[in-house]
């Protein structure tokens, strides 16, 4: 039956204007324009306008954005299959500015890096510095470790030396 509607004499019934079968295509967005976004403030990777660029960095890239006073838009990649949630990843700018967003970006993750460098530095300095007090106590009062089996192996001594002493002291009686 329902073959039957499409089909008229044979020939398959076209139900639709020529204007519907063109695929959509996003305005293009120019530098100075605003970077169209959803309700929910993001917009799709799959609907991204020319004239914008998507970017993937792990790192502060829409802080950085911020800071610069560049337009920016969270962009939604997908949504998670089993709980629906929308998968955010990265943001959309101008094409214009991308460039001096990633440049920036290469300068923050040098920074973090000298930063991570510095930390580690710090942490051989302390880690250095307590050895030193350590080999320094040890100079200067001596280890005690060491002092107590000195003094052990004295008192063994004394007391082999005592039951020698004895020993010659019976033999003489």
């Amino acid at each position: 039956m329902q073959k039957d509607r499409e089909r008229v004499g044979g020939e398959v019934l076209k139900l639709y204007g020529i204007w519907q079968t063109e695929a959509w295509k996003p305005e293009a967005v120019a530098a100075g324009e605003a970077i169209p976004a959803n309700d929910f403030g993001n917009i799709e990777a799959k609907l991204i306008n020319p004239g914008l660029v998507h970017l993937r960095r792990p790192g502060p890239l829409a802080k950085l954005c911020k800071k610069m006073g560049l337009p920016y838009v969270p962009c939604l990649v997908d949504f998670d299959p089993v709980t629906g949630y929308p998968n955010i990843s990265g943001i959309v700018v101008h094409s214009s500015s991308s460039d001096l967003v990633l440049d920036a970006f290469d300068e923050w993750k040098a920074n973090e890096a000298d930063k991570y460098e510095a930390g580690i530095c710090d942490k051989w300095r302390g880690l250095v510095g307590k050895l030193m007090i350590g080999e320094r106590l040890k100079r200067d009062w001596g280890d005690l470790e060491k002092g107590e089996k000195e003094e052990e192996k004295e008192r063994e001594g004394r007391k082999k030396r005592e039951e020698r002493e004895e020993g010659k002291g019976k033999r003489k009686k």
